[in-house]
């Protein structure tokens, strides 16, 4: 899905507790999403909707995995 969504790098980051850039940064991806391509004849594009091109996704130079603790049984 594209749009603002909290399943961006910030919601698996070690780093979003102390992040001061994570608004910065869902607010670049959205303006990334929202590209359009102009096709010539006058009409646009979405480029997310050009199914034989990956989505782009910005990747932080801060962000640090998060480690899940497993449980277990």
């Amino acid at each position: 899905m594209y749009g603002y969504s909290e399943k961006t790098q910030c919601s698996s980051c070690e780093h979003c507790k102390v992040c001061s850039f994570k608004e910065q940064f869902q607010k670049a991806q959205n303006a990334v999403d929202k590209v359009t391509v102009s096709l010539g004849d006058r009409s646009l594009k979405y480029l997310r909707d050009f199914d034989w091109i990956k989505k782009v996704e910005l990747e932080c130079t801060y962000f640090i995995s998060a480690k899940f603790a497993t449980r277990e049984s």
